[in-house]
């Protein structure tokens, strides 16, 4: 045994060449798993880590009934405090008023009924929400949300009175400032756990009061009142402002009672969540070992709602899927790369079998010779495995940046890395025994005659395992289109992975057939000495290209081989590219459907703007466009539903209107047929179902005026159906023109305005914001960009990047190619050295020996590159077709990027290039007699 590793070592380092392509092969097979798998743990825990920076509070700390109050509540925060995994806990009261009303100044507004808040000051420095937008938190007066602040018409420095239930007295106070409480909806959540997974309307006026205040001037009185007045009811849409106001026609619902204490007192918690883990299976366990460890503080005596267990189970889901999907979109180049390490080491091994069958001749049995080659290779795979788990993660830092190294994602990696490993050793082992099998086979005089490969078709040509797999493909995607497999996990957390594996099998089984298939068309060219590519050859290169034509087409299978690696390669790197592109795309009209365009600009209702403001809004550096768009309120039956008020002509010009936003119908048409019917509408999708409605009827629609918030039926004609529309809700939405909703309802108000940028949106939002400042000192204006909503959505599938994907992708599909041709030449010019030697023997020049390299080097080339972007531009259109389900809305079309792909096949072209010459280089270095002394 002893000798068989002497012999392999010697073997390993003695032929440098040799070793190097059987070690490249396992190291871009290895490295490119690698890669995608720590890019996957590196998106995993990006999603987890969005998911719970949106989630107001971690833990909720509840007294239990019965628990005494006081004393327990503020020791129990000073054990909490000093817990290992805690940062902060402070503590927060929540209870209800029944009405606010401003008082003084020229006019008496009042509200519904609304939440007050008690803290201390350090809560707004803990905790991200509420967030103060103007004025300040001062221990002596209030502040109020933006909600309460615009339905009162209070400002900083009004005098509110709040009333409470019987028996707790009205409240006095000053507005010292207004907060901001977008993204705080949990803080209102039912505490009950019969009702904490219930849905729930989050109030709209809300006060936030100091906690000493409120201890020591209202809770005693309301800890004797009812439950929570705020939980009680709730209202909808636009009609709360105007029942805010007390104008009638509010749509008032009831809501479950839930049961609260009239003064709901806690302790919210922060933990470290630097400290959890990337994967959000193990994040989930850390947060309820840390509650339960925080529960054991007080047994009996507290409850802990554990917030960021909830919202990364939310997203749990959207990173299983999203795993599949990055594996999904690398598993033809994985595949590709392990295939390469195949070939690699078959090419590697064929050229020194002249060495083994001397080993032969010398006495060593078929086992001993099998032996020596596994020993060879052994040594080669683990360098090979070990190099390509490091390359892997290099290749991800550098194209993702350090975030995978975190902390948090120890277990990612060990486990990624293991994955690695293992799949590394299952390579190298096909890599081997394939290849050393013929060994067994093969006598010593085959060893030492030159190799003649067989003509005879390869085995997937015989048995048209190219029309078999295209076949199932097509299959597969059209059973797909019909039942609408959709490859997300359902929605009551079953994951429907069988269905999803199912649907991967359509891109994976036309990739591989049609490569295929253009394969066995172009064997033909190959073959044919006298075809149309002999002539061409011969015309470019005289008799040296003909010579070249005749010998593909004696020796055509290493040359369809190398031509197939070459196809799937760019088919690989062109789908996704076309893939990536049309994802990016629809990140961004996701993005803009929500936002409604690349920038919002929305006037404070204390301040309203008219329709005439855009044109101040286009007079902006760096505006392209602006349109007012206004939101109401409309009854369709007894729904209650959002109504949008749009200038068509200035909307198309400023928002993305795709055709998939319209039901059977271009976009075109319907805006066009909307802009020439003065009373026309646009209704969703779904309320057309609801109310069995088409194109051309009459509906009745109830409109509430500004004047008198008095609902009144006016008459419109429906001119289209929608799914999708700017800023619209997911279900029940119309769309009308401006104008005529203005006449209707009396009033010439714009609720928000919609801006296209030039530029940056974010620089655009900034610009706007300072200029309008100085224009509208006395305004009060929102200024959003599509950046900000982007940045709210980051926990969605959909935005999961594709960017360091695709660059990893590149990077190996460019090495896969260049390298396959290296081994392809290098196996040519040991398998033909004789030939080539004798050759200049006969007097042939060196160029034109190295034109039978080249010849052979560009007609693999341009076939890879012609082939293999005709079946990646279809394998893109299939991705996108299949995985239209995470789209939303889905795209009209897949997205062609020229100059991507263009760069894509540049670089690959460089790569063939360079391959090629570096072996010409080595044909140089030949010495004709030498080779011809020892042949």
């Amino acid at each position: 045994m002893q000798y068989i590793w002497t012999y392999a070592r010697a073997a390993v380092l003695r032929n440098g060449y040799r070793t190097l392509g059987m070690l490249l092969g396992t190291l871009l097979a290895i490295g490119l798993l690698s890669a995608v798998l720590f890019y996957v743990d590196a998106s995993s825990a990006h999603m987890t880590q969005a998911a719970i920076a949106g989630t107001p509070v971690d833990m909720q700390v509840i007294l239990q009934p019965g628990a005494s109050a006081g004393a327990s509540l503020s020791s129990l925060q000073q054990q909490l405090s000093t817990q290992l995994g805690v940062k902060a806990a402070a503590p927060f009261s929540l209870a209800g008023f029944t009405s606010s009303r401003l008082t003084g100044g020229k006019r008496a507004t009042a509200t519904t009924p609304g939440a007050l808040i008690a803290v201390e000051p350090s809560y707004f420095s803990t905790f991200a929400y509420p967030q103060i937008v103007q004025g300040r938190f001062d221990p002596g007066g209030v502040l109020i949300s933006k909600d309460m602040a615009t339905n009162l018409g209070a400002q900083p420095g009004d005098a509110i009175l709040l009333t409470f239930p019987a028996p707790a007295p009205p409240f006095t106070t000053t507005v010292t400032g207004i907060a901001d409480l977008s993204g705080a909806d949990l803080l209102f959540a039912p505490t009950d756990p019969q009702h904490r997974g219930m849905a729930f309307n989050p109030p709209a006026n809300v006060a936030i009061l100091d906690l000493h205040t409120f201890n020591t001037q209202l809770r005693d009185a309301l800890l004797a009142a009812p439950t929570q007045p705020f939980l009680q009811q709730a209202t909808f849409g636009a009609a709360a402002a105007a029942t805010a106001n007390g104008n009638s026609g509010g749509a008032v619902v009831s809501v479950v009672d839930t049961n609260e204490p009239p003064v709901s007192e806690q302790l919210h918690v922060r933990i470290n969540r630097g400290a959890l883990a990337g994967d959000p299976v193990q994040a989930q366990q850390q947060t309820e070992q840390l509650r339960r460890q925080l529960e054991r503080l007080a047994p009996g005596q507290v409850r802990i709602l554990n917030n960021l267990d909830e919202t990364i189970g939310k997203v749990k889901e959207d990173v299983l899927w999203a795993k599949i999907l990055l594996i999904f979109l690398a598993g033809p180049g994985i595949l590709l790369a392990a295939y390469l390490s195949r070939y690699a080491t078959a090419n590697l091994i064929a050229a020194q079998r002249r060495e083994l069958a001397l080993l032969r001749a010398r006495g060593a049995t078929p086992r001993q010779v099998v032996a020596i080659i596994t020993a060879i290779s052994g040594i080669v795979a683990l360098i090979g495995i070990v190099l390509g788990i490091l390359l892997g993660l290099a290749t991800n830092m550098l194209a993702t940046g350090q975030t995978v190294l975190a902390a948090g994602n120890a277990l990612l990696l060990a486990r990624s890395a293991g994955l690695a490993l293992v799949a590394g050793i299952v390579f190298a082992l096909v890599a081997m025994l394939l290849p050393t099998r013929a060994l067994y086979l093969t006598g010593v005089q085959a060893g030492r005659s030159q190799i003649v490969l067989e003509s005879e078709r390869p085995l997937w040509q015989r048995f048209y395992l190219d029309v078999a797999c295209l076949a199932a493909g097509l299959i597969v995607l059209y059973i797909t289109q019909q039942n609408r497999f959709t490859p997300v996990v359902g929605g009551e957390g079953n994951a429907t992975l069988s269905l999803s594996l199912f649907t991967f099998l359509a891109p994976a089984l036309i990739w591989l057939g049609a490569a295929l298939l253009l394969l066995r068309f172009s064997a033909g060219l190959f073959k044919t000495s006298g075809g149309w590519i002999s002539r061409l050859l011969g015309g470019l290169f005289g008799p040296a290209g003909t010579f070249a034509a005749q010998g593909m087409a004696r020796r055509y299978a290493p040359l369809q081989q190398i031509a197939l690696i070459l196809i799937l390669t760019v088919a690989f790197g062109v789908s996704l590219s076309g893939f990536a592109a049309t994802y990016r795309q629809q990140q961004r009209v996701d993005a803009e459907l929500t936002l409604g365009a690349d920038v919002r600009v929305t006037p404070d209702r204390s301040t309203p703007q008219t329709a005439a403001f855009a044109s101040s809004l286009r007079n902006t550096p760096g505006v392209v466009a602006a349109t007012p768009f206004d939101l109401n309120v409309a009854y369709v039956g007894s729904e209650l539903q959002d109504i949008f008020g749009v200038n068509v002509f200035s909307l198309r010009q400023t928002a993305t209107l795709a055709d998939s936003f319209f039901v059977d119908e271009s976009a075109d048409s319907v805006l066009s047929r909307l802009a020439a019917t003065a009373d026309g509408i646009v209704v969703s999708e779904e309320t057309a179902h609801d109310y069995s409605i088409a194109a051309g009827d009459h509906i009745n629609i109830r409109l509430q005026q500004a004047n008198n918030g008095q609902f009144v039926t006016v008459p419109f004609q429906v001119v289209g159906v929608a799914r999708e529309f700017p800023t619209a809700p997911k279900d029940s939405f119309l769309v009308v023109n401006q104008d005529f909703l203005h006449q209707q309802i009396g009033s010439d108000s714009v609720a928000t305005f919609l801006v296209r940028a030039a530029g940056d949106p974010a620089q655009l939002a900034a610009t706007l914001t300072s200029s309008l400042a100085a224009q509208l000192p006395a305004a009060k204006l929102q200024v959003e960009s599509i950046d900000d909503v982007t940045a709210q959505l980051t926990s969605t599938l959909t935005t999961v990047s594709l960017e360091g994907l695709t660059r990893i992708e590149w990077v190996y599909a460019l090495l896969i190619a260049a390298l396959a041709l290296t081994i392809f030449l290098t196996g040519l010019l040991a398998e033909r050295r004789t030939e080539y030697a004798t050759l200049s023997a006969l007097g042939a020049t060196p160029i034109q020996v190295n034109i039978f390299i080249l010849c052979e080097a560009a007609v693999a080339g341009v076939t890879g590159i012609i082939a293999g972007t005709v079946v990646g531009l279809a394998l893109s259109q299939v991705l996108v077709t299949i995985l239209t389900a995470i789209f939303d809305p889905p795209p009209s079309s897949m997205l062609v990027p020229f100059t991507s792909i263009g760069l894509l096949l540049a670089l690959v072209s460089v790569g063939l290039i360079v391959s090629a010459l570096g072996i010409v280089f080595l044909l140089g270095r030949l010495r004709p007699a030498q080779v011809l002394h020892t042949a």
